[in-house]
């Protein structure tokens, strides 16, 4: 699955992959796995590749949830957000929960 963008796009450097929080009206509603950023560095867009399946919904995670397993406020906006990757043992268990109810 991919998605195409505009703009600056994501740095994933190669063979590594990212957990990537989608959002919508203030809230985390759905997450994936991206495996891959191909980037047209002259038109300022490009295509994003997400593992197949990883890409799940599940009850929308308010910043107050986040704010919690990150202990430092978290905004949500239209800018990137680099998360503490030693949280995201709690972060996994939370979405989880989000996926259950």
């Amino acid at each position: 699955m991919f998605y195409n963008y505009e703009g600056q796009g994501i740095a994933l450097p190669d063979g590594e992959k990212a957990l990537i929080l989608f959002q919508f009206r203030a809230k985390i509603v759905a997450c994936g796995i991206l495996d891959k950023v191909i980037k047209d560095v002259w038109e300022k867009k490009g295509r994003y590749f997400f593992s197949k399946g990883t890409i799940k919904t599940f009850t929308p995670i308010t910043s107050e949830d986040l704010e919690e397993v990150f202990s430092r406020k978290v905004v949500f906006n239209q800018s990137k957000t680099l998360l503490d990757i030693n949280k995201l043992d709690i972060l996994l268990e939370l979405i989880e929960e989000k996926s259950n109810l």
